[in-house]
């Protein structure tokens, strides 16, 4: 999966504003200066991995989280094999269900009942 590192300086800019810091804050916790975690936020510099993952560890991101957040910022569709193999088998019973006749479509639009 391809990661969207331009959403980075809004993942980070809403981590530090969740947390309710500042950029000083957030450098004297994790050992850099604060103009280092402003490049950081407006996208003039990536952080080193090691720095980064001083960053997640401060903010208690993990890798999987940050790059789910990534995704959502950059407007992609998180992917999540579990949700895929739900979806896979609501489809598989969408098509039983149209396959039976008990509706006419899989947007579920019933078939009128038959007046006995």
């Amino acid at each position: 999966m391809k990661t969207e590192f331009s959403a980075l300086p809004r993942v980070l800019r809403r981590l530090r504003a969740e947390a309710g810091q500042s950029q000083v804050q957030v450098a004297d916790a994790i050992e850099v200066t604060g103009k280092m975690i402003s490049k950081y936020e407006q996208g003039l510099s990536l952080p080193p991995l090691p720095t980064l993952s001083r960053i997640l560890s401060h903010f208690g991101v993990s890798l999987s989280e940050l790059e789910r957040m990534l995704a959502e910022a950059s407007g992609r569709r998180v992917s999540d094999p579990a949700v895929e193999r739900l979806e896979a088998k609501v489809d598989a019973l969408a098509e039983l269900v149209v396959a039976r006749g008990i509706v006419d479509s899989p947007a579920g639009k019933r078939k009128p009942r038959r007046k006995s």
